[in-house]
């Protein structure tokens, strides 16, 4: 018996005056995190992305924690083009940032055969700059709502709703800010839970941080924390560090911003 999902996928439209649009298929390596408890139920956590292939993705440290992890059954993503979900394996969260990587339990590269990871900026966003978060906070899972078809698979309705952002940088720290430790910046983007470890794209169309936190300030100014990208250069993986394998895998533009 295998548990996938009747999909509906959709996507929200931000109110800007500039324009974010991915390039090729780059969506594709955007994907939401669920977590699935002893009942059976699926819940979405939170926003991955492809980072170095073969099958490594990249995500906020602090989603795979919390008062019920111990009701937890495991943690899965869910890929564009796929109805069954993917369960990740091998978790490496980062102590000083919250930053996590993962592996899948299978192979992705038929999924994703015709999309690069996401590309990495080597330097910290500056103040002011243009930034865009892609993530799946408007989603939801319908646990209630299964249907058993003839071989025993169960569907359970899904329906990913997917958006994007757009904001500016307001400040750059090197030592945390409020409960985010390490490299990290603010923007003036308001997010929300399920966006956790959702990407935070440049100008240029580059990966310069993750979702870690957000709030609204008494003055009604949004405020969101991004953890940066570049905290994890020197982990190693297989004897190499991360910074070589995504300088080696992929430079290019994976997005892009018009006014």
């Amino acid at each position: 018996m295998a548990q996938k999902f009747n999909l509906t996928r959709d996507r929200s439209k931000a109110n800007s005056k500039y324009k974010f649009s991915f390039i090729g298929n780059s969506q594709k390596a955007i994907a939401p995190v669920l977590k699935k408890y002893k009942s059976g139920e699926f819940r979405i956590i939170g926003t991955c992305s492809y980072f170095i292939r073969p099958n490594l993705f990249i995500t906020a440290a602090h989603i795979f924690e919390g008062d019920d992890i111990n009701d937890d059954d495991g943690f899965y993503i869910i890929l564009d083009g796929t109805m069954e979900p993917l369960q990740i394996t091998q978790i490496h969260k980062y102590e000083s940032a919250d930053l996590a990587i993962f592996l899948l339990d299978s192979n992705v590269q038929e999924y994703l055969e015709d999309v690069n990871p996401v590309a990495v900026m080597n330097l910290l966003p500056e103040q002011s700059e243009i930034v865009a978060l892609f993530g799946f906070s408007h989603s939801d899972v319908d646990p209630s709502n299964t249907e058993e078809i003839a071989n025993g698979d169960i569907y359970q309705k899904m329906h990913l709703r997917s958006k994007w952002e757009l904001g500016g940088v307001l400040e750059v720290h090197t030592n945390g800010c409020r409960l985010v430790k390490g490299q990290c910046f603010e923007s003036s983007i308001l997010a929300e839970g399920r966006d956790s470890g959702a990407p935070m794209f440049n100008s240029n169309g580059f990966l310069v941080g993750l979702l870690s936190t957000s709030l609204e300030f008494e003055s009604g100014l949004p405020n969101s924390v991004c953890s940066s990208i570049l905290q994890l250069a020197d982990i190693s993986i297989n004897g190499m560090p991360i910074k070589k394998l995504w300088n080696s895998t992929h430079r290019a533009a994976y997005c892009k911003i018009e006014s």
